[in-house]
């Protein structure tokens, strides 16, 4: 069950969450499949590699990836705010209660940013970056699009900008497009997460408003709510639930 959630999960974040880009012009981009692909072809190559590399050191790290980019997007749209430390103008969004000591793998992506930045200076946006983590994230997890590890018999390259040594958005193992094209924010907000991110111990009603504020129906709910049925849980998350039905 928690497989076939996946993909599901992911394409609601990446594809109904899309109203919300635009909605907000702060992150207003005209978002494209190929966007990255004369400025920076290695980038899925580059992303892939990180990623497989942190899920490997740590088998959470999916799950992680994937609440990630969610609890950017559901906050204003996927802008990467959620990445910002607080500043003298602004109180960030990873303190917020509902990411303090609960959002994980800041790390991957800012290794990945570091690498991208060798091949591609100053092109790739941090949000499409998330972005990707997540999708290449649910593919190693076994989401239902992914034949992951895929057929083998490839050749490898002498570099991301190689080609055929990457560009991987319309072949290998992910079977779903991600347009790209994303803006980052340049601010964020712990009052928009505590306003926006659903809360475990609201009544279904109030979460039911969040998600409808941004453009999604019921069914996403369902689909975003099972998606929680991946990697690991705070026992006090929902041990009132077992007991009280």
């Amino acid at each position: 069950m928690g497989q076939k959630l996946f993909p599901c999960f992911t394409l609601c974040l990446i594809v109904s969450l899309s109203p919300t880009i635009y909605r907000y012009p702060l992150v207003y981009s005209q978002l494209d499949y190929n966007f990255y692909a004369n400025s920076c072809p290695g980038l899925p190559w580059i992303v892939s590699k990180g990623v497989q590399s942190a899920v490997n050191n740590d088998y959470r790290m999916a799950a992680s990836l994937l609440r990630l980019h969610f609890h950017d997007c559901i906050v204003n749209g996927c802008d990467a705010s959620v990445l910002l430390d607080a500043t003298i103008d602004f109180t960030g969004e990873k303190n917020a209660p509902a990411n303090r000591n609960s959002l994980r793998g800041f790390e991957v992506i800012d290794n990945i940013k570091a690498e991208v930045e060798r091949y591609c200076p100053l092109t790739v946006s941090c949000a499409d970056i998330l972005t990707l983590a997540a999708k290449e994230a649910v593919s190693m997890a076994g989401g239902v699009y992914s034949s992951w590890p895929g057929p083998i018999g490839r050749r490898d390259g002498t570099t991301p900008r190689e080609k055929g040594a990457g560009w991987g958005y319309n072949r290998g193992y992910n079977f779903w497009l991600v347009p790209l094209g994303r803006r980052d924010g340049t601010t964020a907000s712990e009052e928009a997460v505590n306003e926006q991110i659903p809360s475990p111990f609201e009544p279904l009603q109030n979460i039911t408003a969040k998600f409808t504020s941004k453009g999604l129906d019921l069914k996403d709910v369902v689909v975003l709510s099972g998606g929680h049925t991946i990697g690991y849980a705070q026992c006090f998350a929902f041990k009132r639930r077992l007991f009280d039905f």
